[in-house]
């Protein structure tokens, strides 16, 4: 199932192309807070009413969640959906229901989030592989945390957190085993940039400077 829609540009640039909405492949997913400030409630609060409204979303919409990391003032996931559903009307649901238990809690009256979801689509295991860890090594990159495994706030070690743990097709490339070993590992802040530069794009794709720097390195 494949079909595209317009969705918000990041504010800066040319406006993004249309994002495709499909079941066939998963999604790199973010949003921040308004103002990018912090959540207005404890990150433990926020984990556990991220996590519930994530159960939600599996029940109701048929959501798969990949990974996903809470950070203080945003989350990144990499999710897919069923054929049933698409990406628009799931998020739409999941921030809109998180920003009222919110403003409920708070008191609050403004927006919880600074803007709609930015979505980037995953076509490839080779890039499938470099988003999920540059999602789990988010908070390492941060210098909240060492090692990605020591951060509360992630699925990766969070048997709460409903994960549908693909291991094959397009999740082939990350490793099942010495999983942390191969998170520790660094990959420099070039590919880190390129990486979050090709995930601001509706579909992920190096850059050319990153290709050449491939080439050069064989």
């Amino acid at each position: 199932m494949v079909f595209s829609r317009h969705v918000n540009c990041f504010g800066f640039g040319m406006p993004r192309k249309k994002l495709i909405y499909t079941s066939d492949y998963p999604y790199h997913v973010m949003s921040r807070s308004n103002n990018k400030e912090w959540f207005y409630i404890s990150q433990v609060d926020m984990w556990r009413i991220f996590n519930q409204q994530l159960q939600k979303m599996i029940q109701t919409h048929g959501l798969l969640v990949h990974a996903y990391v809470l950070m203080s003032n945003h989350y990144h996931m990499v999710v897919s959906v069923s054929e049933a559903s698409n990406l628009g009307v799931v998020m739409r649901d999941f921030q809109r229901n998180i920003a009222k238990i919110i403003n409920k809690k708070t008191g609050r009256v403004n927006h919880v989030f600074g803007g709609p979801y930015k979505a980037c689509l995953i076509t490839t295991c080779d890039d499938y592989a470099r988003v999920l860890k540059y999602v789990y090594r988010n908070p390492v990159e941060a210098r909240v945390t060492e090692f990605s495994q020591d951060y509360s706030f992630s699925s990766l070690t969070d048997p709460l957190t409903p994960l549908c743990s693909p291991a094959s097709g397009i999740a082939s490339k990350v490793p099942n085993r010495n999983c942390f070993d191969w998170l520790a590992a660094e990959e420099g802040e070039q590919y880190n940039f390129e990486t979050m530069k090709g995930l601001m794009k509706t579909k992920f794709k190096e850059s050319k400077r990153s290709e050449c720097c491939k080439v050069a390195q064989k």
